[in-house]
C-alpha cells in the first residue's frame, strides 16, 4: 500500500465507513466497542501500511488489509457476513464437510474450521489463495485449499475482473463488457473435486457462474450428496451468461431443494422464484434443516 493511500481522508467515506459499522447486524447492542475497535484497527493499518489481525468466530483470527480484497469486512462486523454466516453457524456440526467454491481469502473457510468442520476451499486467485494460506496459517487450521477454478467442464480458461473481489472466467460469447484476461487458471468440475464424499455445506460465489458450478457437480447432486447451499444471487449471471437466476432456480427447484434467504439471526426463511438479491440457500429436505415457510 503507498503512502499515499494510506494517509488520504476522506471525511463522507470516513462517515460511510463507520454508519455501515453502526448498522451491521452483528454490532446490534454494542455498537459503540464496534466502532472504537474500528477506528482502532484502520489508524493501525493507516500508520503502518500492515494487515491487522482480528477476531473471526468464537476462536478464529483473520489478517485484515485495508485496500487488499475483502478480508477488512472482518473488521466491520464479526460474523461479518452476519445472516448467511449464522445459518452455518446452525446447520454446521463437528466433521461436517464443508466446501467453500471461490473461497478468496477465507473468511467462510475459517468460519467453518471454527466450527470444526472439515473444509475444502477453492480458489483460483494466486494472491487471494496467498491470505487464505496465511490466514489458516494464523490460526494452526488445516484445509485441503485446491487452486483452481470451478466449471462446468476441466481445462484451462482465462480469467479477469475490475479487482481482487470480481474475479470471474472470461467466457467466450459473454454479454459483459470486455474484460482483460489477467491469468489463465486450471478448471475442475465439483465431481471431480469432493469425489465421493458427501456434503454437508456448500458455498458458490463465483461472480455469476453459479449455474456451471452446478452443472459440473450432477453425480454429486443426483446422488443426493450435497445437504445445503448456499449460492450468490446478485445480477452477475446477467452480464457473464447472459441470464438471470431462472435458470438456476429451475435447476435447483427440479432437484429438490427448497430456497430460502437467512434473517439477520441466520434463520432461514422460505422463497419462492427469489429476484436479484442477497445470497439464496438451496436446503435439501433430507437435511433436516429447519426453513421457515
Amino acid at each position: 500500500m503507498s503512502p499515499s493511500r494510506r494517509i488520504r481522508f476522506r471525511p463522507s467515506a470516513a462517515f460511510g465507513r463507520l454508519q455501515r459499522v453502526i448498522d451491521h447486524p452483528a454490532n446490534r447492542g454494542h455498537a459503540f466497542g464496534a466502532v472504537t475497535r474500528y477506528l482502532t484497527c484502520e489508524v493501525r493499518a493507516r500508520v503502518t501500511g500492515k494487515p491487522v489481525v482480528v477476531k473471526l468466530g468464537y476462536r478464529a483470527s483473520v489478517l485484515a488489509y485495508l485496500h487488499l480484497g475483502g478480508s477488512w469486512r472482518a473488521v466491520i462486523g464479526n460474523p461479518p457476513d452476519a445472516p448467511e454466516m449464522r445459518a452455518w453457524g446452525r446447520i454446521l456440526r463437528p466433521d461436517d464437510l464443508f466446501v467453500d467454491v471461490g473461497a478468496h481469502v477465507g473468511l467462510y473457510t475459517l468460519w467453518a474450521l471454527d466450527a470444526s468442520a472439515v473444509v475444502i476451499a477453492v480458489e483460483p486467485n494466486p494472491d487471494a489463495v496467498g491470505q487464505l494460506r496465511a490466514n489458516l496459517a494464523l490460526n494452526g487450521f488445516s484445509a485441503e485449499v485446491v487452486e483452481a477454478a470451478v466449471g462446468d467442464a476441466p481445462g484451462r480458461m482465462a480469467m479477469g475482473g475490475e479487482d481482487l473481489l470480481r474475479q470471474h472466467l472470461v467466457l467466450d460469447g459473454s454479454s459483459s463488457p470486455a474484460v482483460t484476461a489477467t491469468a489463465t487458471v486450471e478448471v475442475r468440475v465439483l465431481d471431480d473435486v469432493v469425489r465421493d464424499r458427501t456434503v454437508r455445506g456448500l458455498k458458490i460465489d463465483v461472480e455469476g457462474a453459479e449455474r456451471l458450478v452446478l452443472e459440473g457437480a450432477s453425480r454429486l447432486l443426483e446422488a443426493g450428496r450435497v445437504a445445503v447451499m448456499q449460492l450468490e444471487w446478485n445480477d452477475c449471471s446477467v452480464s457473464l451468461l447472459g441470464e438471470d437466476r431462472a435458470p438456476l432456480t429451475q435447476m435447483l427447484e427440479k432437484l429438490g431443494f427448497v430456497l430460502a434467504r437467512p434473517d439477520d439471526e441466520g434463520v432461514l426463511h422460505r422463497v419462492d422464484r427469489p429476484g436479484f438479491g442477497a445470497d439464496v440457500f438451496a436446503v435439501s429436505p433430507q437435511s433436516g434443516v429447519p426453513v421457515v415457510s
